[in-house]
């Protein structure tokens, strides 16, 4: 006996079997950014999500469970921001900031590895961690899943189910507060060891103030310390090779500020060798014909 809703488009969508990302109508409430939903951040966090659920293994002919493993094959999720860049439309400040307003929610850790690819070192490799215990409060609410039906919604107990909103509005407004302070009064003469560090590398030192300062606003969208010491390290080198003057190279403000032109070399750049002196073309002629040289020329001591 077939079964029917009485509904015939209800009836052919139930008879698909839909797979891919999960997004429980809770989050939309608890992921905010300005009172609204935090679209970018919540499609991203059902992405990693997605990721760290088990795939199931079944026997082809019964269909029994034969047990569960996972889909990525290190110790944590990795994944770059340009893959989420590509795969939603966003832009790549938008997948840095929304996974730091994620982090900011305790539902993820960054970590930045150093892995091995075919004998080359790649350094700053995002890892992800997801914290079960605190995606299971957001989705679930401090019961966790005994207060659950275990489908991704509450049952009702006769108490109104409230949502955390207050509470994350005033940890967003605190930490928006202290980024304002530093955007707008940092102490300039206080550089940080990371700076110190990203000025010894950088090829042109000049305005270290403002470099100091747009330094800061990247830290503050998102940006690790580490990936801006790589980038600069990168462009020293992409600049020794190619033999740039330095009156062509970028301002360290520059190179740090809203155009995000560091992004550019996040990535080792290929490996180029100095570029030789040209050599003289011998089709071309001299200025000056040797033989009138010779005409012209004084002779040795010897002979005065």
């Amino acid at each position: 006996m077939e079964w029917t809703t009485g509904n015939d488009i209800v009836d052919r969508i139930s008879k698909m079997h839909l797979e891919g990302n999960i997004i429980p109508h809770t989050w939309y409430h608890k992921i905010t950014l300005s009172d609204k939903p935090d679209l970018v951040a919540i499609v991203m966090l059902s992405e990693i999500v997605y990721w760290y659920r088990a795939t199931y293994e079944k026997d082809e002919d019964t269909g029994r469970v034969l047990g569960i493993r996972k889909k990525f094959k290190a110790d944590l999720l990795q994944r770059s921001y340009a893959s989420f860049t590509e795969q939603f439309g966003i832009t790549k400040r938008q997948a840095q900031d929304a996974m730091k307003r994620l982090e900011d929610l305790k539902l993820v850790t960054r970590h930045f590895r150093t892995v091995t690819v075919n004998g080359t070192n790649i350094n700053n490799v995002l890892f992800i961690e997801l914290h079960p215990e605190e995606l299971e409060k957001l989705t679930y609410g401090d019961g966790g899943l005994s207060r659950s039906n275990g489908r991704g919604y509450h049952v009702q107990t006769g108490e109104a189910i409230t949502l955390k909103r207050e509470t994350n509005t005033k940890i967003t407004s605190k930490i928006t507060t202290q980024t304002k302070r530093v955007r707008s009064s940092p102490k300039m003469t206080d550089y940080t060891e990371a700076f110190e560090q990203f000025w010894s590398v950088y090829p042109r030192r000049i305005g270290k103030k403002e470099a100091f300062s747009k330094w800061v606003a990247r830290l503050n969208s998102g940006v690790s310390e580490e990936e801006l010491i790589l980038a600069a390290t990168n462009y020293a080198k992409k600049c020794k090779a190619d033999k740039t003057e330095e009156r062509y190279m970028m301002h360290p403000s520059t190179f740090l500020g809203p155009n995000d032109k560091y992004v550019d070399y996040l990535s080792p750049q290929p490996e180029q060798k100095e570029k030789p002196d040209k050599p003289a073309d011998p089709r071309r002629k001299p200025l000056v014909d040797e033989n009138f040289i010779k005409r012209f020329s004084i002779g040795d001591e010897d002979d005065l």
